[in-house]
């Protein structure tokens, strides 16, 4: 196989589709040499030319982009809630009467038809966890899963960032004076 302009641009265009090992989600070398209908080893020649090279990273990057904004629509869509619309079909099977060399008949079941078509849509409500993960994502500073809570103990300040059920618990044992326990204790 020789390595043609025409060659290097399919296999360009196949990673940028499919992406390429060892990138996360890429797809296999052996998927692509079939693909492209090339060698391993005439790939792997070609990888070590630079401006082949350099070409592929530009092809596996733009594949991670367009993976990631694909990813990123999705949540938004699971997050917000979207209205989703379906064709459905009503089908039939032919009924097919066969009369056997006896006299005797036969009802074969046959092919399925459509005899109906229509369309339908509904609403699927947002994913509170999708949304909270984009909110917690996209501005931190403003949406957070922790709740920041200074207690004080004993004329002590502490101040932590921790989770609410954990804020409980020590705000419990500090109210009845309760002793921490240790790994020993759980014995």
């Amino acid at each position: 196989m020789k390595f043609t302009k025409e060659m290097q641009d399919r296999i360009i265009k196949w990673v940028e589709l499919n992406g390429l090992y060892p990138q996360p989600c890429g797809a296999t070398l052996q998927s692509l040499c079939e693909a492209c209908g090339i060698g391993w080893d005439a790939f792997k020649r070609w990888e070590k030319k630079p401006d082949f090279a350099e070409r592929l990273t530009r092809a596996r990057a733009k594949f991670a982009a367009t993976v990631e904004v694909s990813i990123v629509n999705s949540l938004v869509r699971n997050a917000q809630g979207c209205d989703i619309k379906k064709v459905r079909e009503k089908a039939k099977a032919e009924k097919i009467e066969i009369t056997r060399p006896d006299g005797s008949k036969e009802l074969r079941i046959g092919e399925l038809k459509t005899v109906e078509a229509y369309r339908e849509t509904y609403s699927a409500p947002g994913d509170t966890k999708a949304a909270q993960f984009l909110l917690t994502n996209l501005a931190p500073e403003r949406w957070k899963l922790k709740q920041e809570t200074t207690l004080q103990a004993q004329g002590v300040n502490i101040e932590m960032s921790l989770p609410q059920e954990a804020i409980d618990g020590l705000s419990h044992a500090i109210e009845t004076g309760a002793k921490p326990r240790t790994p020993k204790d759980e014995e």
